[in-house]
């Protein structure tokens, strides 16, 4: 019994692996067993510091209809920002730790590869009625910047960086949050509300307009107000 439970155990870290989270989860999840009063901590990034995705959309599209078409940065802090990849940003949210973790372990598995010797991999690829094209960078603590994973509109190829699984299951990972936050660069201010006179016996009172709703953010983020981004987001120069 004893070694079918280790047999079982050995295959869940081998499939975390080749999905790209790795064995870091197993092992947090083992630590949690042992005691449910610590909070989770933050899983250590290996040699990166920030994954950047822009994905791009048929036509002129606004950002409203295309979110991350203007840059997505994730930073190894979990601190998240909009912007391009190379310019000014603003972080708009912080990535829950538990959900960060996965994405950490993700990522350390493609950069253990030796990206910067890896060159990228092309094959065809068709686009579904209304798919996004997308580009996903790592960069690294030295501040190079290399594409992981990539599917373009215009030349209709899907490339990656060494293991494409670990490519993927980093994009898996990293583009949805893209749909949890709304991507609105110039947002209209909310028109200001003058409360409503008192009523008076001759006159009903005028119904209050009622605000525009704000927009929603999953739980798993906790948003501050919005701010330029903080000095140890990496910005290539």
């Amino acid at each position: 019994m004893a070694l079918q439970l280790f047999n079982r155990r050995q295959g869940i870290r081998e499939t975390f692996l080749v999905l790209g989270v790795g064995a870091l989860i197993v092992m947090g999840a083992c630590n949690d067993g042992q005691s449910t009063s610590v909070p989770p901590q933050l899983a250590q990034a290996s040699n990166w510091v920030e994954v950047f995705e822009r994905r791009t959309c048929l036509g002129s599209t606004p950002d409203s209809a295309c979110p991350g078409q203007s840059g997505f940065h994730l930073d190894s802090e979990g601190e998240i920002a909009l912007g391009p990849e190379n310019g000014p940003v603003t972080a708009i949210a912080t990535l829950s730790v538990e959900e960060m973790n996965l994405i950490v372990a993700a990522a350390n598995a493609v950069t253990a590869q030796s990206l910067s010797t890896l060159g990228l991999v092309c094959e065809p690829w068709v686009p579904e009625t209304s798919e996004r094209g997308v580009l996903l960078r790592i960069r690294d603590s030295s501040q190079q910047s290399l594409t992981v994973f990539q599917k373009s509109l215009t030349t209709l190829q899907l490339c990656y960086r060494g293991s494409r699984d670990l490519a993927e299951a980093l994009y898996e990972l990293v583009d949805p949050l893209i749909d949890r936050v709304v991507v609105s660069p110039s947002p209209s201010p909310s028109p200001s509300v003058s409360p409503a006179p008192s009523p008076s016996p001759s006159a009903s009172p005028s119904p209050s307009p009622s605000p525009s709703p704000s927009p929603s953010v999953t739980v798993s983020f906790r948003v501050p107000t919005s701010r330029s981004a903080p000095a140890d987001l990496p910005v290539a120069s």
